[in-house]
């Protein structure tokens, strides 16, 4: 399991590469949007 945390709400781009044991390698670039958690729940 991978966890990233972000400092500030946003849009990020996130990036996975990963290599298998016969040396392949595979990369998946994906845009995550993060929010702020403490204004989401906020009373």
């Amino acid at each position: 399991m991978v966890v990233r945390g972000f400092e500030r709400p946003g849009v990020y781009r996130v990036r996975l590469t990963v290599t298998d044991s016969a040396g392949r390698i595979q990369t998946l670039t994906r845009f995550v949007e993060t929010a702020d958690w403490e204004a989401a729940f906020a009373e």
